[in-house]
């Protein structure tokens, strides 16, 4: 058994690395990756092209099918007097993927009426833009965000849908190169 004081200088070697690492992340990130949870859950992966210029890549699931989403997004401090954390961003992008809806049927034709439940898969494509608030965390490299992304979706060559409050938590670690 190891005599106390080599338990304690391990233990506060040991605080004193987790200390230096987590001072290591600053407010300004290069790449990150995390989880969208919200109406359009998925995954995300966000690296910088500029200081305040960003590209983020996400995969979602929305109406029983999958959505590859990619967006440009432009990163600016929030000037609150209470916390400079704080950072608003905003941006333009778009998807394509499948989604899928039960389709039904009645008919009349017969004595009783009858009906037909179907469900089909659709190509989807569209255009998506995004508003948000994100804290950068500096002694976890961690960030959370809410964010709103309305979109408009163009289904199965044949219709479009859109919705305005598709709103998410998001999650990401910060990985600093």
């Amino acid at each position: 058994m190891y005599p106390k004081t080599n338990i304690m200088k391990r233990l506060i070697l040991l605080l004193f690395c987790l200390g230096i690492t987590g001072l290591g992340y600053s407010q300004h990130y290069l790449k990150s990756a995390g989880f969208r949870l919200g109406h359009t859950p998925g995954i995300t992966y966000q690296k910088f092209v500029e200081r305040t210029q960003a590209v983020e890549l996400m995969v979602s699931g929305r109406h029983g099918g999958v959505q590859f989403n990619t967006l440009y997004k432009w990163h600016t401090p929030a000037r609150f007097d209470f916390d400079d954390k704080f950072v608003l961003y905003y941006g333009v992008g778009g998807h394509f993927g499948f989604e899928r809806f039960f389709n039904f049927n009645l008919e009349f034709n017969q004595p009783y009426p009858e009906y037909n439940l179907r469900r089909q898969s659709f190509f989807t494509m569209g255009v998506d833009v995004i508003f948000g608030i994100e804290y950068r965390m500096l002694v976890a490299p961690l960030t959370i965000g809410f964010d709103i992304k309305p979109y408009i979706n163009y289904i199965g060559f044949q219709s479009l849908d859109g919705r305005f409050w598709d709103s998410a938590i998001t999650i990401k670690y910060v990985f600093n190169d």
